[in-house]
């Protein structure tokens, strides 16, 4: 058919068009309706037919286009797999902080020293734990009372601040550290945050030293007895620095193995997600022991001595009620009291038996105590884990 043949007949259609709308235009009563209503059904009937090929020719054309294949693409078979859809999804809007909050509040030393906190459970298995307030904890200037030998009290560490989202509601939780007891004491780090009419919350504990006692830590592998430091990431998580001892009376900060551990606010409570989460043995602890200690009463003070420990030490013995003449096995600390008699380093599992020349003095009764001796740069490097075994008593020789 040539171009020609093909204009006519289009020509010839519109006309057909034409004529049949014009007949349908404003015809009188209620056959004009009906007319009306089957035409606009025609009409519709016929733009979704044009619609449908036209959807059906772009594909086509586009695939014969790339491919030079005017047939199309294959059909498809039964049981392929259809092309996946794409679907184009409008991001959610970011959701807006909690009405209690005020986003971005960062709570400083000031707020904190006289706030009311929301204080967690302290370690029941330690000494201090079993004496430390919990619930709602009343500060002032950072503490909650006077120490005493009732009560242990609360102390805010205000060195230890931090900062991060946690819960990812768009408010910024403080990080924080407090600590009850004395000297070797129980810590706990809290992400707390501050409520709109002023008051801190606590949302949650992030974690707590767990160590029995200070004595009783370095030969275990997984008890935190100190924390050292906290941080805040940009992805909420917390990071704390964590050690395998807490610091006392001559303590050396070469003694503890410290680690970074990493806390995630998961399900409402915070949950490791990072770091190691068990210590290594402590090769700065051991455990000596008096094995059997006696006096002679020309003098002679026998002291069997026993390393415990895995690792070697060096020790020294301590006397009350008696003084140091000369001895055997160890070597007396000029001008110390009470009087003291070091040794070189004793292997682990070894034995050693010390014979101390001593004379009385007016006590009723006397001892002789065991403890590590001193070493690294920081002093008294090695400790004891178990103090129940280094004392023995003993009768004083007379004057």
């Amino acid at each position: 058919m040539s171009d020609f043949d093909q204009e006519a007949k289009l020509h010839g259609a519109f006309a057909a068009f034409r004529a049949e709308s014009i007949e349908d235009v404003a015809p009188a009563g209620t056959d004009a309706v009906r007319a009306t209503v089957r035409h606009q059904r025609r009409v519709r009937s016929t733009a979704l037919g044009v619609l449908a090929l036209a959807l059906i020719a772009v594909p086509v054309a586009a695939y014969a286009t790339l491919t030079g294949d005017p047939n199309g693409p294959p059909p498809a078979t039964p049981g392929s797999t259809a092309p996946a859809t794409v679907v184009v999804e409008t991001p959610s809007p970011t959701p807006s902080p909690s009405a209690s909050r005020d986003p971005g509040v960062r709570l400083t030393k000031a707020d904190l020293e006289n706030a009311t906190i929301d204080i967690q459970p302290w370690n029941p298995a330690s000494t201090w734990g079993k004496k430390c307030a919990t619930g709602q904890v009343k500060l002032t200037n950072g503490t909650d009372g006077p120490l005493s030998e009732q009560r242990n009290g609360i102390r805010l560490a205000a060195d230890h601040l931090a900062y991060t989202d946690v819960d990812h509601d768009g408010s910024t939780e403080t990080l924080v550290a407090f600590t009850c007891g004395q000297q070797a004491v129980d810590s706990q780090v809290l992400a707390l945050h501050k409520a709109a009419d002023g008051t801190v919350e606590t949302v949650g504990l992030v974690v707590a030293t767990a160590a029995r006692s200070l004595g009783q830590v370095g030969l275990t592998d997984d008890m935190v007895a100190s924390v050292r430091g906290i941080e805040g990431t940009p992805e909420g998580d917390v990071r704390v620095e964590v050690a395998d001892a807490a610091g006392c009376c001559g303590f050396s900060e070469e003694t503890p193995q410290r680690q970074w551990r990493t806390y995630t606010w998961k399900d409402g409570a915070f949950r490791q997600t990072g770091g190691p989460t068990r210590f290594g043995l402590n090769p700065h602890f051991t455990d000596l022991a008096i094995e059997t200690a006696s006096t002679t009463p020309d003098g002679t003070l026998t002291v069997k001595v026993r390393n415990k420990g895995p690792v070697a030490t060096p020790f020294f013995v301590y006397l009350t009620g008696m003084d140091i003449v000369s001895a055997t096995g160890c070597v007396r600390e000029p001008n110390v009291q009470p009087p003291i008699c070091g040794a070189d380093s004793l292997a682990a599992g070894a034995t050693v038996t010390l014979a101390i020349k001593v004379t009385g003095t007016t006590a009723a009764e006397a001892q002789v105590g065991i403890n590590v001796g001193k070493g690294g740069e920081g002093g008294s490097l090695w400790q004891d884990t178990d103090f129940t075994n280094n004392i023995a008593k003993v009768t004083p020789p007379k004057s």
